[in-house]
Protein backbone atom coordinates (compact mmCIF):
# COMPACT_ATOMS: atom_id res chain seq x y z
CA UNK A 1 0.00 0.00 0.00
CA UNK A 2 1.61 2.72 -0.93
CA UNK A 3 1.68 5.75 1.37
CA UNK A 4 -0.09 8.83 0.75
CA UNK A 5 1.75 11.48 -0.61
CA UNK A 6 2.20 14.06 2.79
CA UNK A 7 3.63 11.19 4.35
CA UNK A 8 5.88 10.38 1.04
CA UNK A 9 7.31 13.83 1.62
CA UNK A 10 8.10 13.63 5.11
CA UNK A 11 9.36 10.43 4.39
CA UNK A 12 11.86 11.73 1.71
CA UNK A 13 12.57 14.88 3.71
CA UNK A 14 14.05 12.91 6.62
CA UNK A 15 16.02 10.24 4.31
CA UNK A 16 17.35 13.21 2.70
CA UNK A 17 18.52 14.74 6.37
CA UNK A 18 19.56 11.53 7.62
CA UNK A 19 21.74 10.59 4.24
CA UNK A 20 23.31 14.05 3.80
CA UNK A 21 26.37 13.11 5.59
CA UNK A 22 26.79 10.17 3.30
CA UNK A 23 27.51 7.72 6.14
CA UNK A 24 24.18 6.22 6.79
CA UNK A 25 21.01 4.92 4.71
CA UNK A 26 17.44 5.18 5.50
CA UNK A 27 15.40 1.75 5.02
CA UNK A 28 11.43 2.65 3.73
CA UNK A 29 9.63 2.98 7.39
CA UNK A 30 7.88 -0.24 8.33
CA UNK A 31 3.89 -0.01 9.30
CA UNK A 32 4.34 -1.37 13.25
CA UNK A 33 0.65 -2.77 13.28
CA UNK A 34 -0.40 -0.34 16.14
CA UNK A 35 -1.77 2.95 15.72
CA UNK A 36 -0.42 5.22 13.49
CA UNK A 37 3.57 3.80 14.07
CA UNK A 38 6.44 3.29 12.44
CA UNK A 39 9.74 2.05 13.01
CA UNK A 40 12.56 3.82 10.61
CA UNK A 41 15.87 2.20 10.57
CA UNK A 42 18.93 3.63 9.68
CA UNK A 43 21.92 1.71 9.11
CA UNK A 44 25.69 2.40 8.33
CA UNK A 45 28.91 0.63 8.60
CA UNK A 46 27.23 -2.55 9.07
CA UNK A 47 25.37 -1.48 12.20
CA UNK A 48 21.63 -1.25 12.93
CA UNK A 49 19.85 2.21 15.32
CA UNK A 50 16.05 2.23 15.37
CA UNK A 51 12.92 5.03 16.30
CA UNK A 52 9.74 5.26 16.12
CA UNK A 53 7.42 8.01 14.55
CA UNK A 54 4.23 8.45 14.07
CA UNK A 55 2.64 9.13 10.32
CA UNK A 56 1.69 12.66 11.91
CA UNK A 57 4.96 13.58 12.66
CA UNK A 58 6.61 12.68 9.13
CA UNK A 59 3.76 14.58 7.61
CA UNK A 60 4.80 17.73 10.11
CA UNK A 61 8.36 17.27 9.62
CA UNK A 62 9.69 19.54 6.66
CA UNK A 63 7.17 22.31 7.68
CA UNK A 64 8.04 22.23 11.43
CA UNK A 65 11.27 23.95 12.34
CA UNK A 66 11.40 22.72 15.49
CA UNK A 67 11.31 19.13 13.90
CA UNK A 68 13.48 20.09 11.03
CA UNK A 69 16.06 21.04 13.40
CA UNK A 70 15.99 18.43 16.17
CA UNK A 71 15.84 16.10 12.70
CA UNK A 72 19.08 17.46 11.11
CA UNK A 73 20.55 17.86 14.89
CA UNK A 74 19.76 13.80 15.52
CA UNK A 75 21.66 12.74 11.74
CA UNK A 76 25.10 14.70 12.71
CA UNK A 77 25.09 12.95 16.21
CA UNK A 78 23.82 9.29 14.37
CA UNK A 79 27.00 10.55 11.87
CA UNK A 80 29.25 10.50 14.46
CA UNK A 81 27.90 7.70 16.93
CA UNK A 82 27.67 5.02 14.08
CA UNK A 83 31.68 5.53 14.47
CA UNK A 84 31.83 3.78 18.09
CA UNK A 85 31.62 0.23 18.89
CA UNK A 86 27.86 0.21 18.36
CA UNK A 87 25.94 3.70 18.04
CA UNK A 88 23.17 1.56 20.70
CA UNK A 89 26.29 1.00 23.32
CA UNK A 90 26.07 3.67 26.42
CA UNK A 91 28.49 3.56 29.56
CA UNK A 92 27.10 4.71 32.68
CA UNK A 93 28.56 6.65 35.78
CA UNK A 94 28.44 3.64 38.00
CA UNK A 95 30.74 1.34 35.09
CA UNK A 96 28.40 -0.44 33.29
CA UNK A 97 28.75 -0.46 29.02
CA UNK A 98 25.17 -0.92 28.25
CA UNK A 99 23.04 -2.23 24.92
CA UNK A 100 20.04 -0.38 25.40
CA UNK A 101 17.30 -1.41 22.78
CA UNK A 102 13.70 0.97 22.51
CA UNK A 103 10.89 -1.55 22.08
CA UNK A 104 8.88 0.32 19.68
CA UNK A 105 5.91 1.37 19.71
CA UNK A 106 5.25 3.50 22.76
CA UNK A 107 2.21 1.80 24.54
CA UNK A 108 -0.51 3.49 26.08
CA UNK A 109 -0.77 3.40 29.98
CA UNK A 110 -2.62 3.29 32.65
CA UNK A 111 -2.97 4.64 36.11
CA UNK A 112 -1.18 3.21 39.25
CA UNK A 113 -4.19 1.90 40.47
CA UNK A 114 -4.08 -0.22 36.79
CA UNK A 115 -7.87 0.70 36.63
CA UNK A 116 -7.90 3.03 33.28
CA UNK A 117 -6.01 4.19 30.55
CA UNK A 118 -4.12 7.64 31.03
CA UNK A 119 -2.62 10.62 29.20
CA UNK A 120 0.90 8.87 29.17
CA UNK A 121 2.92 6.26 27.25
CA UNK A 122 5.18 3.78 28.33
CA UNK A 123 8.62 2.90 25.84
CA UNK A 124 9.88 -0.22 26.92
CA UNK A 125 13.50 -0.35 26.99
CA UNK A 126 15.89 -3.76 27.01
CA UNK A 127 19.22 -3.49 28.65
CA UNK A 128 21.72 -5.81 28.34
CA UNK A 129 25.01 -5.90 29.98
CA UNK A 130 27.67 -5.66 27.21
CA UNK A 131 30.43 -7.04 29.32
CA UNK A 132 28.68 -9.36 31.89
CA UNK A 133 25.54 -10.76 30.06
CA UNK A 134 23.15 -9.64 32.40
CA UNK A 135 20.13 -8.04 30.91
CA UNK A 136 16.94 -5.83 32.55
CA UNK A 137 13.85 -4.33 30.93
CA UNK A 138 12.09 -1.07 32.47
CA UNK A 139 9.43 1.34 30.66
CA UNK A 140 10.01 5.13 30.50
CA UNK A 141 6.43 6.54 31.20
CA UNK A 142 6.02 9.87 29.03
CA UNK A 143 3.05 12.27 29.80
CA UNK A 144 0.82 13.86 26.81
CA UNK A 145 2.32 16.80 27.79
CA UNK A 146 5.90 16.27 27.35
CA UNK A 147 4.96 14.48 23.74
CA UNK A 148 3.04 17.34 22.66
CA UNK A 149 5.08 20.03 19.93
CA UNK A 150 5.98 23.17 21.78
CA UNK A 151 7.11 21.47 25.34
CA UNK A 152 10.44 21.30 24.61
CA UNK A 153 10.60 18.03 23.51
CA UNK A 154 10.33 16.64 19.37
CA UNK A 155 10.12 13.16 18.30
CA UNK A 156 14.09 13.43 17.14
CA UNK A 157 15.44 14.68 20.37
CA UNK A 158 12.84 12.79 22.85
CA UNK A 159 15.26 9.48 22.49
CA UNK A 160 17.91 11.24 24.13
CA UNK A 161 16.15 12.08 27.02
CA UNK A 162 14.98 8.58 27.15
CA UNK A 163 18.62 7.18 27.39
CA UNK A 164 20.11 9.25 29.53
CA UNK A 165 16.46 8.40 31.99
CA UNK A 166 17.53 5.03 31.70
CA UNK A 167 21.48 5.84 32.61
CA UNK A 168 20.35 7.80 35.58
CA UNK A 169 18.08 4.78 36.74
CA UNK A 170 20.51 2.26 36.10
CA UNK A 171 23.24 4.38 38.33
CA UNK A 172 20.60 4.87 41.30
CA UNK A 173 19.72 1.13 41.56
CA UNK A 174 16.27 1.74 40.22
CA UNK A 175 16.84 -0.97 37.26
CA UNK A 176 17.46 -4.59 38.67
CA UNK A 177 19.55 -7.07 36.30
CA UNK A 178 19.01 -10.37 35.61
CA UNK A 179 21.63 -13.07 34.72
CA UNK A 180 19.63 -14.33 31.78
CA UNK A 181 16.17 -13.38 30.09
CA UNK A 182 14.81 -16.19 31.35
CA UNK A 183 15.63 -15.21 35.07
CA UNK A 184 14.14 -11.63 34.24
CA UNK A 185 10.28 -13.51 32.90
CA UNK A 186 8.08 -10.14 32.14
CA UNK A 187 9.81 -8.48 35.45
CA UNK A 188 10.69 -4.39 34.97
CA UNK A 189 10.67 -1.06 36.33
CA UNK A 190 9.22 2.13 35.88
CA UNK A 191 10.92 4.84 35.02
CA UNK A 192 9.45 8.87 34.39
CA UNK A 193 11.01 10.67 31.24
CA UNK A 194 13.80 12.87 32.15
CA UNK A 195 14.69 11.17 35.42
CA UNK A 196 17.40 12.08 37.06
CA UNK A 197 18.59 10.24 40.76
CA UNK A 198 19.08 12.65 43.39
CA UNK A 199 21.15 11.09 45.28
CA UNK A 200 23.55 9.69 42.30
CA UNK A 201 27.39 10.31 42.61
CA UNK A 202 28.21 13.49 40.64
CA UNK A 203 31.18 11.95 38.29
CA UNK A 204 33.58 14.53 36.53
CA UNK A 205 33.47 14.53 32.83
CA UNK A 206 37.38 12.98 32.92
CA UNK A 207 36.21 10.09 34.78
CA UNK A 208 33.43 9.48 32.53
CA UNK A 209 35.75 10.11 29.76
CA UNK A 210 38.56 7.27 30.85
CA UNK A 211 35.86 4.90 31.08
CA UNK A 212 34.03 5.43 28.29
CA UNK A 213 37.34 4.76 26.23
CA UNK A 214 38.38 1.36 28.33
CA UNK A 215 34.66 -0.22 27.96
CA UNK A 216 33.43 1.05 24.92
CA UNK A 217 36.89 1.35 23.32
CA UNK A 218 39.50 -1.24 24.40
CA UNK A 219 37.51 -3.80 26.43
CA UNK A 220 34.57 -4.14 24.13
CA UNK A 221 36.72 -3.47 20.81
CA UNK A 222 40.32 -3.66 20.41
CA UNK A 223 43.41 -1.18 21.49
CA UNK A 224 43.12 0.50 18.48
CA UNK A 225 39.39 1.01 18.97
CA UNK A 226 38.42 4.79 19.39
CA UNK A 227 35.09 6.23 20.54
CA UNK A 228 33.49 9.78 19.85
CA UNK A 229 34.62 12.62 22.61
CA UNK A 230 31.80 15.55 22.30
CA UNK A 231 28.67 13.22 22.52
CA UNK A 232 25.51 15.53 23.38
CA UNK A 233 23.69 12.79 24.80
CA UNK A 234 26.82 11.93 27.25
CA UNK A 235 27.04 15.97 27.66
CA UNK A 236 23.09 16.00 28.63
CA UNK A 237 23.64 12.99 31.34
CA UNK A 238 26.79 14.58 32.90
CA UNK A 239 25.06 17.94 33.43
CA UNK A 240 28.09 19.52 31.70
CA UNK A 241 28.90 20.49 28.01
CA UNK A 242 30.12 19.13 24.52
CA UNK A 243 33.05 21.34 25.01
CA UNK A 244 33.92 20.93 28.56
CA UNK A 245 34.50 17.01 27.57
CA UNK A 246 36.60 17.95 24.77
CA UNK A 247 38.75 20.37 26.62
CA UNK A 248 38.38 17.05 29.93
CA UNK A 249 39.69 14.81 26.85
CA UNK A 250 42.82 17.04 26.23
CA UNK A 251 43.76 16.84 30.03
CA UNK A 252 43.79 12.80 29.48
CA UNK A 253 45.62 13.33 26.53
CA UNK A 254 48.51 14.90 28.28
CA UNK A 255 48.60 12.55 30.94
CA UNK A 256 48.83 9.71 27.85
CA UNK A 257 45.63 7.88 29.14
CA UNK A 258 44.00 8.01 25.77
CA UNK A 259 44.95 9.23 22.52
CA UNK A 260 42.91 11.68 20.38
CA UNK A 261 42.91 11.67 16.71
CA UNK A 262 44.02 15.05 14.40
CA UNK A 263 40.60 16.79 15.12
CA UNK A 264 40.13 15.67 19.14
CA UNK A 265 36.86 14.17 18.03
CA UNK A 266 37.82 10.64 18.78
CA UNK A 267 39.58 8.94 20.93
CA UNK A 268 41.57 5.70 21.77
CA UNK A 269 42.98 3.96 24.72
CA UNK A 270 46.96 5.34 25.81
CA UNK A 271 49.80 4.45 26.89
CA UNK A 272 49.26 5.43 30.64
CA UNK A 273 45.79 3.88 30.99
CA UNK A 274 46.88 0.75 29.54
CA UNK A 275 49.81 0.54 31.92
CA UNK A 276 47.72 1.26 35.02
CA UNK A 277 44.76 -1.53 33.12
CA UNK A 278 42.00 0.81 32.89
CA UNK A 279 40.39 3.59 35.12
CA UNK A 280 40.94 3.27 39.13
CA UNK A 281 37.16 2.90 39.70
CA UNK A 282 37.41 -0.27 37.46
CA UNK A 283 40.48 -1.86 37.87
CA UNK A 284 39.19 -4.37 40.25
CA UNK A 285 36.03 -4.69 38.55
CA UNK A 286 37.22 -8.34 37.23
CA UNK A 287 38.95 -9.34 40.88
CA UNK A 288 36.80 -12.12 42.57
CA UNK A 289 35.88 -10.38 46.10
CA UNK A 290 37.14 -11.87 49.41
CA UNK A 291 34.08 -12.96 51.43
CA UNK A 292 35.43 -13.72 54.79
CA UNK A 293 34.17 -13.92 58.49
CA UNK A 294 35.23 -15.64 61.92
CA UNK A 295 33.49 -18.81 61.14
CA UNK A 296 35.13 -19.38 57.51
CA UNK A 297 35.45 -18.44 54.02
CA UNK A 298 32.84 -18.25 51.08
CA UNK A 299 33.57 -18.76 47.32
CA UNK A 300 31.68 -16.68 44.86
CA UNK A 301 29.70 -18.59 42.65
CA UNK A 302 26.58 -18.10 40.05
CA UNK A 303 24.42 -14.90 40.43
CA UNK A 304 20.64 -15.28 41.89
CA UNK A 305 19.30 -11.85 41.97
CA UNK A 306 19.92 -8.38 42.22
CA UNK A 307 18.16 -5.46 43.80
CA UNK A 308 18.29 -1.72 43.84
CA UNK A 309 20.87 -1.69 46.59
CA UNK A 310 22.41 -5.25 47.04
CA UNK A 311 23.44 -8.21 44.76
CA UNK A 312 23.07 -12.11 45.54
CA UNK A 313 25.14 -15.20 44.77
CA UNK A 314 25.18 -18.62 45.54
CA UNK A 315 28.57 -19.24 47.48
CA UNK A 316 30.30 -22.05 48.57
CA UNK A 317 31.89 -22.12 52.73
CA UNK A 318 35.28 -24.22 52.86
CA UNK A 319 33.18 -27.68 53.65
CA UNK A 320 31.59 -27.53 50.16
CA UNK A 321 27.86 -26.53 51.27
CA UNK A 322 26.25 -24.52 49.17
CA UNK A 323 24.44 -21.05 50.50
CA UNK A 324 22.92 -18.25 49.35
CA UNK A 325 25.47 -14.14 50.11
CA UNK A 326 23.91 -11.20 49.82
CA UNK A 327 26.45 -7.82 49.84
CA UNK A 328 25.21 -4.09 49.52
CA UNK A 329 26.58 -2.96 45.86
CA UNK A 330 29.23 -0.70 46.21
CA UNK A 331 28.27 1.50 43.19
CA UNK A 332 25.18 2.34 44.89
CA UNK A 333 26.15 2.48 48.29
CA UNK A 334 25.01 5.65 50.35
CA UNK A 335 24.51 6.45 53.89
CA UNK A 336 20.71 5.47 53.54
CA UNK A 337 20.84 2.41 52.34
CA UNK A 338 23.77 0.90 54.12
CA UNK A 339 21.39 2.05 57.17
CA UNK A 340 18.63 -0.19 55.82
CA UNK A 341 21.27 -3.16 55.18
CA UNK A 342 22.26 -3.28 58.70
CA UNK A 343 18.44 -2.91 59.88
CA UNK A 344 17.73 -5.91 57.59
CA UNK A 345 20.67 -7.89 58.67
CA UNK A 346 20.09 -7.28 62.59
CA UNK A 347 16.27 -8.24 62.13
CA UNK A 348 17.30 -11.32 60.49
CA UNK A 349 20.03 -12.26 63.01
CA UNK A 350 17.83 -11.99 65.63
CA UNK A 351 14.63 -14.14 63.44
CA UNK A 352 13.35 -17.51 64.30
CA UNK A 353 10.43 -17.80 62.63
CA UNK A 354 10.59 -20.55 60.57
CA UNK A 355 9.13 -18.49 57.61
CA UNK A 356 11.53 -15.41 57.66
CA UNK A 357 14.58 -15.88 56.17
CA UNK A 358 17.56 -16.31 58.72
CA UNK A 359 21.42 -15.39 59.01
CA UNK A 360 23.99 -17.91 59.23
CA UNK A 361 26.89 -15.75 59.23
CA UNK A 362 28.14 -12.23 57.99
CA UNK A 363 31.15 -9.50 57.94
CA UNK A 364 32.26 -7.31 55.88
CA UNK A 365 34.20 -7.49 52.38
CA UNK A 366 36.11 -5.60 49.93
CA UNK A 367 34.16 -5.70 46.73
CA UNK A 368 35.92 -2.92 44.31
CA UNK A 369 37.82 -1.19 46.62
CA UNK A 370 34.74 -0.41 48.56
CA UNK A 371 34.08 -2.04 52.03
CA UNK A 372 31.07 -3.32 51.81
CA UNK A 373 28.71 -5.40 54.44
CA UNK A 374 27.55 -8.99 53.62
CA UNK A 375 25.41 -11.48 55.35
CA UNK A 376 25.10 -15.86 54.28
CA UNK A 377 21.86 -17.22 54.08
CA UNK A 378 20.56 -20.50 53.12
CA UNK A 379 19.84 -21.22 49.89
CA UNK A 380 16.74 -22.04 48.47
CA UNK A 381 16.11 -23.81 44.84
CA UNK A 382 12.84 -22.34 43.73
CA UNK A 383 10.84 -18.80 44.38
CA UNK A 384 7.63 -18.23 44.11
CA UNK A 385 7.96 -16.78 40.93
CA UNK A 386 9.45 -19.70 39.56
CA UNK A 387 6.71 -22.04 40.88
CA UNK A 388 3.53 -20.00 39.91
CA UNK A 389 5.27 -19.98 35.98
CA UNK A 390 5.55 -23.93 36.22
CA UNK A 391 2.11 -24.28 36.94
CA UNK A 392 2.39 -25.87 39.92
CA UNK A 393 -1.02 -27.14 41.48
CA UNK A 394 -3.10 -24.86 43.60
CA UNK A 395 -2.89 -27.02 46.89
CA UNK A 396 0.50 -26.26 47.24
CA UNK A 397 0.16 -22.53 46.40
CA UNK A 398 -2.65 -22.07 49.17
CA UNK A 399 -0.12 -23.92 51.41
CA UNK A 400 2.71 -21.81 50.48
CA UNK A 401 0.58 -19.01 51.03
CA UNK A 402 -0.34 -19.79 54.22
CA UNK A 403 3.37 -19.89 55.49
CA UNK A 404 3.94 -16.63 53.61
CA UNK A 405 1.03 -15.57 56.00
CA UNK A 406 2.78 -16.84 58.84
CA UNK A 407 5.96 -15.11 57.98
CA UNK A 408 4.34 -12.05 57.54
CA UNK A 409 2.40 -11.88 60.22
CA UNK A 410 5.69 -12.80 62.40
CA UNK A 411 6.83 -9.12 61.07
CA UNK A 412 3.80 -7.31 61.60
CA UNK A 413 3.82 -8.52 65.30
CA UNK A 414 6.71 -6.95 65.75
CA UNK A 415 6.16 -3.35 64.15
CA UNK A 416 7.65 -4.31 61.08
CA UNK A 417 6.13 -3.77 57.41
CA UNK A 418 7.52 -5.26 54.75
CA UNK A 419 6.77 -2.68 51.71
CA UNK A 420 8.11 -4.45 49.22
CA UNK A 421 6.39 -7.94 48.63
CA UNK A 422 6.06 -9.93 45.73
CA UNK A 423 6.87 -13.69 44.13
CA UNK A 424 10.46 -12.95 43.96
CA UNK A 425 10.57 -12.63 47.43
CA UNK A 426 9.19 -15.62 48.65
CA UNK A 427 11.70 -18.20 48.37
CA UNK A 428 11.14 -22.42 48.42
CA UNK A 429 12.29 -25.55 48.92
CA UNK A 430 10.61 -28.09 47.87
CA UNK A 431 12.21 -31.20 49.68
CA UNK A 432 11.31 -29.70 53.31
CA UNK A 433 8.08 -27.96 51.40
CA UNK A 434 9.41 -24.37 53.67
CA UNK A 435 8.50 -20.84 52.25
CA UNK A 436 10.36 -18.19 53.70
CA UNK A 437 9.69 -14.30 53.37
CA UNK A 438 12.95 -12.65 52.34
CA UNK A 439 14.47 -9.23 51.44
CA UNK A 440 13.93 -6.98 54.15
CA UNK A 441 15.77 -4.49 52.66
CA UNK A 442 13.14 -1.50 52.49
CA UNK A 443 10.70 -3.01 55.32
CA UNK A 444 9.76 -0.17 57.73
CA UNK A 445 11.16 -0.90 61.16
CA UNK A 446 9.61 -0.08 64.88
CA UNK A 447 12.11 2.23 66.83
CA UNK A 448 13.13 -0.09 68.96
CA UNK A 449 14.51 -3.12 66.94
CA UNK A 450 16.28 -0.09 64.62
CA UNK A 451 19.72 -1.08 64.36
CA UNK A 452 20.66 2.79 63.32
CA UNK A 453 18.57 5.31 62.63
CA UNK A 454 17.23 5.70 58.87
CA UNK A 455 15.71 9.26 57.71
CA UNK A 456 12.83 8.34 56.01
CA UNK A 457 8.98 8.72 56.55
CA UNK A 458 6.31 5.96 56.81
CA UNK A 459 5.13 7.37 53.27
CA UNK A 460 8.16 7.39 51.50
CA UNK A 461 7.69 5.41 48.14
CA UNK A 462 9.92 2.30 47.96
CA UNK A 463 7.82 -0.52 46.78
CA UNK A 464 7.79 -2.77 42.96
CA UNK A 465 4.97 -0.91 41.35
CA UNK A 466 3.67 -4.19 40.38
CA UNK A 467 2.66 -4.68 44.17
CA UNK A 468 2.62 -1.55 45.50
CA UNK A 469 -0.53 -0.42 47.15
CA UNK A 470 -2.49 2.79 45.85
CA UNK A 471 -1.05 4.80 49.32
CA UNK A 472 2.40 3.74 48.26
CA UNK A 473 2.46 5.11 44.72
CA UNK A 474 0.46 8.21 46.25
CA UNK A 475 3.37 9.09 48.08
CA UNK A 476 1.13 8.62 51.79
CA UNK A 477 1.48 7.06 55.10
CA UNK A 478 2.36 3.61 54.59
CA UNK A 479 1.29 0.74 57.53
CA UNK A 480 0.57 -3.14 57.25
CA UNK A 481 -2.48 -2.96 54.98
CA UNK A 482 0.42 -2.48 52.28
CA UNK A 483 1.27 -5.36 52.85
CA UNK A 484 -2.46 -7.00 52.86
CA UNK A 485 -2.53 -5.51 49.54
CA UNK A 486 -0.02 -6.82 48.05
CA UNK A 487 -0.22 -10.28 49.49
CA UNK A 488 -3.60 -9.70 47.61
CA UNK A 489 -2.50 -8.87 44.86
CA UNK A 490 0.15 -12.06 44.77
CA UNK A 491 -2.59 -14.78 46.20
CA UNK A 492 -4.61 -13.30 42.82
CA UNK A 493 -1.88 -13.96 40.49
CA UNK A 494 -1.38 -17.17 42.07
CA UNK A 495 -4.38 -18.73 40.72
CA UNK A 496 -4.88 -16.75 37.71
CA UNK A 497 -1.91 -16.56 36.17
CA UNK A 498 -2.91 -12.47 35.33
CA UNK A 499 -1.84 -9.76 37.64
CA UNK A 500 -5.03 -8.21 39.29
CA UNK A 501 -6.37 -5.07 37.28
CA UNK A 502 -9.38 -3.24 36.73
CA UNK A 503 -13.13 -4.36 37.71
CA UNK A 504 -13.60 -6.94 34.97
CA UNK A 505 -10.78 -9.02 35.83
CA UNK A 506 -11.17 -13.12 35.58
CA UNK A 507 -12.38 -14.78 38.74
CA UNK A 508 -9.97 -17.60 40.65
CA UNK A 509 -13.88 -19.35 40.84
CA UNK A 510 -13.85 -19.47 36.66
CA UNK A 511 -10.06 -20.77 36.57
CA UNK A 512 -10.41 -23.21 40.18
CA UNK A 513 -13.75 -23.47 41.10
CA UNK A 514 -12.78 -25.19 44.30
CA UNK A 515 -11.34 -21.92 45.53
CA UNK A 516 -13.31 -19.77 44.31
CA UNK A 517 -14.01 -18.40 48.06
CA UNK A 518 -11.09 -16.50 47.68
CA UNK A 519 -12.06 -13.64 45.22
CA UNK A 520 -14.22 -12.22 47.83
CA UNK A 521 -11.08 -12.18 50.06
CA UNK A 522 -8.81 -10.93 47.64
CA UNK A 523 -11.69 -7.91 46.45
CA UNK A 524 -11.29 -7.04 50.24
CA UNK A 525 -7.36 -7.35 50.21
CA UNK A 526 -7.21 -5.15 46.95
CA UNK A 527 -8.88 -2.14 48.08
CA UNK A 528 -8.11 0.89 46.80
CA UNK A 529 -8.87 2.48 50.47
CA UNK A 530 -6.57 1.05 52.95
CA UNK A 531 -9.05 2.00 55.78
CA UNK A 532 -11.33 -0.81 53.64
CA UNK A 533 -9.11 -3.22 53.74
CA UNK A 534 -8.28 -6.41 56.66
CA UNK A 535 -6.87 -4.45 59.26
CA UNK A 536 -4.70 -7.52 60.06
CA UNK A 537 -3.30 -10.86 59.15
CA UNK A 538 -5.23 -12.36 61.84
CA UNK A 539 -8.14 -10.93 59.70
CA UNK A 540 -7.48 -13.02 57.00
CA UNK A 541 -6.73 -16.22 58.75
CA UNK A 542 -10.22 -16.34 60.06
CA UNK A 543 -11.59 -15.48 56.70
CA UNK A 544 -9.64 -18.90 56.05
CA UNK A 545 -10.35 -20.42 58.79
CA UNK A 546 -14.37 -20.18 58.33
CA UNK A 547 -13.55 -22.12 54.79
CA UNK A 548 -11.92 -24.73 56.53
CA UNK A 549 -8.45 -23.75 55.28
Amino acid sequence: MQAPSETSRGIEYLRNIVESGKILKMSEPRYLGQGSSHLIEITGFGKRWTMGLTTDQMNDLPDTKEYRDSALSLARILDSRFKNLDPNLYVTNSGRLLQIDAKWPAMQWMNEARTAWIAASGLWMHLTDFLTGEVARCAVVMTTLQTMPGMGSTPFSRLAVVINSVRSAVDFGTIRFYPSCEAMGDNGEHINFGFRAPETNTTSTQAFLLKKVWLLGFKAGRKDTSVWIPDPWDANYLGSSTSELQQSAAVLEAQEKIVLDENHEFASVGRALLAQEGPKQLATVAATPQFRTALGAYTLGSPLGEGGSGKVFRVVDEDGSEHALKYLRPDGQTSQKSRRFKNELAFCLKNTHPNIITVEDWGLAQVNDVEVPFYVMPVYPQTLRTLMDQGTSPDLLMSIFLQILDGVQAAHVRGIWHRDLKPQNVLYDPITNRAVVTDFGIAHFAEGLLYTTIETRASDRLANFRYAAPEQRANRIVDQRADIYALGLILYEMFTGELLQGTSHKQIGSVHPHFGYLDSLVEKMSRQSPDDRPTSIGDIKEALNQKGI
